[in-house]
């Protein structure tokens, strides 16, 4: 299994391979924990939120995947996440 920090650079560079995330992938936060990645922030369009989970869920290593992207055009700034990783519960607080 790779280690948090390994398997986070691996989900960051494929999504920074795809072009389509250039006006978004700064409003895309990833979390790892062993295998568990999870996904929140913004994207532009619903293609767009497909296309994350895809992409994520196609990289090595990841077991499971919990998406929280909203579909907006302006990307509301957050200012902290809340996590419950027995839940599997994660909110965003602005």
């Amino acid at each position: 299994m790779k280690n948090n920090k390994d398997l986070l650079k691996d989900v960051q560079d494929a999504l920074a391979k795809d072009v389509s995330f250039k006006n978004c992938l700064a409003s895309i936060y990833v979390l790892i924990n062993d295998g568990a990645v999870i996904l929140a922030g913004s994207v532009d369009t619903a293609q767009l939120k497909n296309v994350v989970r895809k992409i994520v869920s196609a990289v090595p290593g990841v077991n499971l995947l919990i998406e929280d992207l909203k579909v907006e055009s302006i990307p509301s700034h957050r200012l902290g996440v809340q996590i419950d990783w027995a839940s599997g519960r994660m909110a965003l607080t602005q």
